[in-house]
């Protein structure tokens, strides 16, 4: 790692996961309208808890994963504003150009489904289509821009949204 910086990093998992998974559903079971759904889910309605904590976990480690990632071999943070200075082929990349974002969003559900909460499942969805539209729009632009056609067969290879079961073999 060539330079370890607290402060940068600490600001983005503030910033973005902290306002995404803590403060905007905290929002909105403050205002009231985080709590259980419309009614019950049959045969469902037992295992919401367990199937969010798997979900959550599976979120978390896929977090874990690519924010090291992003620290040790990219030289930089998830945040926009302080991106990886490298580009990152290993791990979880190697099936999935956005892991990041699928670990956000498997941590949004998780926590909808612990907390039986249509409100904080509502803010997944708005979330899923934003990024949807800043990902492929803007995001991916600015990587195109960086990373040039090694960025640009990434992307021929490797779906955005859903892994692929083999990895993607890097050919250099």
């Amino acid at each position: 790692m060539k330079r370890y910086l607290i402060w940068p990093y600490a600001r983005a998992l503030f910033v973005l996961p902290g306002t995404v998974l803590i403060f905007l559903p905290a929002a909105i079971f403050w205002f009231g309208q985080g709590t259980h759904w419309g009614g019950k889910l049959p045969q469902l309605e037992d295992e919401l808890p367990w199937l969010g904590c798997i979900s959550f976990l599976i979120g978390l480690f896929l977090a874990g994963w690519t924010n090291r990632l992003f620290l040790t071999i990219g030289d930089g943070t998830p945040a926009p504003w302080d991106p990886p200075r490298n580009f990152v082929l290993q791990g979880p990349f190697l099936h999935v150009r956005n892991p990041m974002m699928l670990a956000v969003f498997l941590l949004l559900l998780g926590e909808a489904l612990v907390f039986r909460s249509l409100g904080v499942f509502l803010w997944l969805v708005v979330f899923i289509l934003l990024n949807l539209i800043y990902i492929p729009f803007s995001e991916e632009k600015g990587l195109a821009g960086r990373f040039g056609k090694d960025y640009e067969e990434y992307c021929r290879e490797v779906p955005r949204w859903w892994p692929r079961l083999k990895p993607w073999i890097v050919i250099k």
